[in-house]
């Protein structure tokens, strides 16, 4: 039997803290082989200088896309907030029509309830951004759905 070859459908929102002409918080949605490298990344702090740090991060994921996941995240200098001194990584399998949603900590939890996920991907992400951001922090939102 063959392997499918899935296609993503992704939307993107994302928003600056007030004040801010910048995000410091990015994503990225890569085609790695078969597969597809969907990231976000949120530079420390916000403004241009969290977003030099975020455009360093993305430049290096991208490079490095083909590595395994848990070594592009193992570099810890710099990792603010690390939890785990040790990453480790797990696959989860996805099916047609599963949706991932990947956001920054400018979006307040909860949102997930109030999701309607027969919407597009962008519609998600939307809704998301204009309904459950903090207002204190950048915030970006990356909704992924795996369709045939």
């Amino acid at each position: 039997m063959a392997a499918l070859d899935l296609k993503i459908e992704t939307g993107f929102a994302t928003l600056p803290l007030p004040g801010e002409v910048e995000s410091g918080d990015l994503s990225l949605v890569k085609r790695v082989g078969k597969g597809t490298l969907i990231a976000v990344v949120d530079g420390l702090g916000h403004g241009q200088e969290a977003a030099s740090s975020a455009h360093a991060a993305i430049a290096a994921l991208e490079r490095y896309a083909r590595e395994p996941l848990a070594d592009l995240v193992r570099p810890t200098a710099g990792f603010v907030g690390a939890e785990q001194p040790h990453p480790t990584s797990r696959v989860v399998p996805l099916t047609p029509g599963d949706t991932v949603v990947l956001f920054s900590d400018g979006i307040r939890d909860g949102f997930a309830d109030s999701l309607t996920l027969p919407d597009t991907p962008q519609s998600i992400a939307d809704f998301i951004i204009t309904r459950h951001v903090k207002g204190t922090d950048d915030a970006l939102v990356l909704v992924a759905r795996y369709a045939r």
